[in-house]
């Protein structure tokens, strides 16, 4: 068993801009088992002319509510899912409640095997609310997660910078081995804004922070994970937008698949080095089979926006998305054709929710998703073999 847990000393303004150590974090690591699984996952194939609608317990349950040994009522929100030295690691949300709460928190559970799976850290704020955290690999082979804290004023009076108070933190922990945790690092360019997902390219990562001094949309680049710059300000379509998830096409071309945007709910995201210029359109979808094609704002469920975008570049140079819709069939998975920006339903899970993630491994698509609707856990991990190009 591996156990650590770091000092939470309240940190000065001063060492925050030298993008050090936040204040009140806290980092515990455990062996302890998370969940155990008789049988891996099996495989689902993906037909040819039809998306895949699956039950949510196609998958195996990999961590519920009742894997917490310190609290009695919880929820778990926003899996995410990397592949890192050989394990993977899937990394969430859990706290009483879904919005901003003091008992929000951070979970990074692995496995060797996919059946198995362990608590390797848990990230905690004494003043806030550790929301939304992911995880990537850094340009030099490290494990990394980000996450914005939310400070709560009832818990702890907001610090303030440059004369405007501290309302939120991005931050992020880097990791040589999956168990030990450097950080949180937080750069003062994070300060009231929420860098969302991340993506690496030639060694440097990109995010796109949102709300707060961010609101019409700013995207940051860093090459260790610790120190952002800004590469774009003003860049959400019409100033409308929020979460962007991010990929880059083998021949590095940027995009971005972004909640809101555009007025339409769904809107797509193009841009070429240096990154500073940035196409973006409406996406169309064939939802239900090749036979119907329409504009995605107009799908049942995505009326609203999709929630959660999350989109990967697999090794065939096919782009893959995935989002939260609202409906019965919530948590949804798609390819992406960027030249003629329209998107392909592969598979929708029945009362699957909650900002599902996804890797490709051994040729397929391996996914985490929440099982129940309202996204309270619990885990769900997936094998899903997709049909030819």
């Amino acid at each position: 068993m591996i156990s650590q847990k770091s000092n939470t000393n309240r940190i000065t303004l001063a060492t925050i801009l030298l993008c050090a150590v936040w204040t009140a974090l806290s980092v515990v690591a455990s062996g302890n088992p998370a969940h155990a699984n008789e049988d891996g996952p099996r495989v689902l194939a993906v037909p040819e002319n039809e998306p895949l609608i699956i039950p949510h317990d196609a998958g195996i349950r990999i961590f519920d509510v009742g894997d917490i040994p310190d609290r009695d009522e919880t929820r778990i929100e926003f899996p995410h899912l990397a592949r890192f030295d050989g394990h993977w690691y899937c990394s969430f949300r859990e706290g009483e409640i879904h919005g901003n709460h003091i008992t929000g928190r951070a979970r990074v559970i692995r496995s060797a095997d996919g059946v198995d799976w362990e608590t390797v850290a848990l990230f905690e704020s004494d003043t806030g609310d550790v929301r939304d955290p992911r995880l990537s690999v850094t340009g030099t082979g490290a494990l990394m997660l980000n996450a914005s804290i939310r400070f709560i004023e009832e818990v702890a009076p907001f610090e303030t910078f440059e004369g405007q108070p501290i309302e939120r933190q991005s931050v992020t922990w880097l990791s040589m081995d999956g168990l030990d945790w450097s950080g949180p690092y937080a750069c003062p360019s994070g300060i009231n804004t929420w860098r969302w997902d991340v993506a690496w390219h030639e060694g440097v990562a990109y995010s796109v922070g949102y709300s707060g001094k961010d609101a019409d949309g700013t995207l940051y680049r860093s090459e260790d994970g610790r120190t952002w710059t800004t590469v774009k300000q003003n860049l959400f379509p019409g100033g409308h937008g929020n979460e962007a998830a991010l990929t880059f096409g083998h021949d590095g071309t940027f995009y971005a698949l972004l909640r809101a945007g555009l007025g339409a709910h769904v809107s797509f995201g193009t841009a070429a080095p240096p990154y500073d210029q940035w196409d973006w359109r409406e996406l169309d979808a064939y939802w239900d089979g090749p036979e119907h094609r329409q504009p995605a704002r107009t799908i049942e469920g995505i009326e609203r926006d999709l929630g959660g975008p999350k989109i990967i570049t697999l090794s065939d140079g096919r782009l893959v998305g995935a989002g939260r819709v609202r409906g019965e069939v919530r948590a949804n998975y798609f390819v992406i054709d960027p030249e003629e920006g329209v998107l392909t339903r592969l598979v929708g899970v029945l009362d699957g929710s909650s900002y599902p993630g996804m890797v490709e491994h051994e040729g397929d698509l391996w996914i985490t998703y929440i099982g129940r609707r309202g996204g309270a856990g619990p885990v769900y991990f997936a094998r899903v073999q997709l049909p030819a190009p």
